[in-house]
């Protein structure tokens, strides 16, 4: 037998062992189309091959059950279709990595967890109410997965990818063709710089599905050319933020803050007391002897040490260097700045002081489980004077739409003037957070009304963040409300 020969044979047998672990981790025997492990695997429903090498798995729709496997074994494997099947467990990164593998949907399982970042650079979401969408151009679902083309255009990368026709990609004939944004100035002049106000990119942002993947960050921040052509998770309930759940908390090799360090870096503002009063001193038996307020909602903690310096100096410059500062991502109180999710090693890095410091920090100071607290968004904001026309340097009075909200100062505040975060309707005097020291975090309940104060020289930066709390029967929620009805709006 040649040497090619016996080297195909090995690949054959090792294709086939793989087969049989993924039939196993979905439940094979409980598929509707199953497969006979004693036949070839040319007689594998939805398998398809080619130089007797799997090039494509097609199951939808076929009561699949059970978690994914790493399919990299597969090496010439370019399409994989699981979608309306009944999968679990995590969205595994390798799927992203894989060198040949350019067609996957995975919708409408059961995936949790977190899109790894390695998935980061080739898709989002998009949620919008239909009042923010031209209705001439809404067609698609309102919640569908779209791959954010402009990091290409942002970065002055040639756009190389060939789009499908309209009907392929299952538009509407009564949205504009994609071969005619394809002739877009965009696509034909790299030095052309993005337009938020115009149309045609908005289109391009929200509801083109296919584009280039130039880089795909792997787990040891190498990068691999990679492209997908196709790439389908949602109606899933992943999320880019990690959330901590019971499941996580099994798997997580760090161990949480305890509630007496917690205490003992933390200081509260209230409007009911003229200065700030010490949650503990730095003893733990003075710590575990003080209680928390009664309505911790209408508290305002300011926690030390939640950043490191070192990690506030890497939160600036991923966002200075990420991508550009947005001003549109709010309807009203607009802000400048950067979505962590856009940025695939700030996302990373972000999700880490989330799992390790930010969550269990909020759960221990207003009272909650750590599994009700949710990340909604979280973005890095940049106060800065000057000329130039993105400047921002106040925040005028508003709620968010979370019931909890933190601010955490990413510099210290002698690179700047002025600022801090003011809670406008307290009667006291002190109703400013302004903390001195970089990593240093103020967090409240978003429903109250506060304002960024002005910044008079320098530049501020901060991460902000609002969170949701699912609860039984949104108790928390209805009492911020109740606390803090909407007289201003949002």
């Amino acid at each position: 037998m040649s040497s090619k020969k016996r080297q195909r044979t090995a690949n054959d047998n090792d294709e086939r062992t793989i087969l049989i672990q993924f039939y196993h981790s979905l439940g094979g025997e409980s598929w509707t189309n199953k497969w006979d492990l004693d036949q070839n695997v040319n007689t594998f429903y939805g398998v398809e091959l080619q130089n007797d090498q799997v090039i494509s798995i097609n199951l939808q729709n076929n009561n699949l059950t059970g978690t994914l496997i790493n399919l990299r074994g597969l090496e010439s494997l370019t399409s994989l279709h699981l979608q309306d099947n009944h999968i679990t467990g995590p969205l595994i990164a390798s799927l992203a990595l894989h060198p040949q593998l350019i067609s996957l949907n995975l919708a409408r399982n059961n995936l949790q967890g977190i899109i790894p970042s390695s998935f980061v650079s080739a898709e989002q979401f998009v949620s919008q109410d239909l009042e923010d969408t031209d209705a001439r151009e809404l067609t698609l679902p309102v919640e569908i997965q779209i791959y954010d083309i402009l990091s290409n255009i942002r970065h002055k990368r040639p756009f190389k990818s060939t789009f499908s026709t309209a009907n392929e990609l299952g538009i509407s004939s009564t949205v504009r063709s994609v071969e005619t944004l394809q002739q877009h100035p965009y696509f034909t002049n790299n030095n052309t710089t993005t337009d938020t106000n115009d149309p045609d990119e908005t289109f391009l942002r929200n509801y083109v599905l296919f584009r280039e993947w130039d880089t795909a960050t792997q787990e040891d921040n190498t990068s691999t050319n990679k492209i997908f052509r196709f790439l389908d998770i949602s109606v899933n309930p992943l999320t880019k933020f990690y959330r901590h759940t019971d499941e996580t908390s099994k798997t997580s090799s760090s161990s949480s803050p305890s509630t007496e360090s917690i205490l003992a870096r933390t200081t509260i503002m209230s409007d009911s007391t003229p200065s700030n009063q010490l949650l503990s001193s730095s003893t733990s038996s003075s710590a575990s002897s003080t209680p928390l307020p009664l309505l911790p909602l209408t508290q305002v903690m300011v926690t030390k040490n939640i950043l490191t310096p070192s990690q506030c100096i890497e939160i600036i410059k991923y966002s200075e260097n990420g991508g550009g500062w947005q001003t549109d991502r709010h309807k009203i109180y607009k802000t400048v700045d950067v979505d962590v999710r856009h940025i695939p090693l700030l996302l990373k890095l972000c999700n880490d002081i989330l799992k390790n410091q930010i969550l269990f920090v909020l759960a221990s100071l207003f009272q909650l489980h750590v599994n009700d607290i949710v990340m909604d968004d979280l973005f890095v904001v940049k106060y800065s004077c000057g000329d130039a026309a993105i400047n921002q340097t106040s925040l005028p009075p508003h709620q968010d739409d979370s019931v909890l909200s933190f601010v955490i100062s990413l510099n210290n505040t002698d690179n700047y003037e002025g600022g801090g975060t003011e809670f406008v309707n307290w009667k006291s005097k002190n109703r400013i957070s302004r903390p001195i020291d970089a990593g240093t975090m103020s967090s409240f309940c978003g429903l109250q009304l506060h304002s960024g104060k002005r910044i008079t020289k320098g530049t501020r930066y901060i991460l902000t963040g609002f969170l949701k709390v699912k609860d039984a029967d949104n108790k928390t929620r209805k009492i911020g409300e109740t606390l803090f009805p909407y007289p201003h709006g949002r």
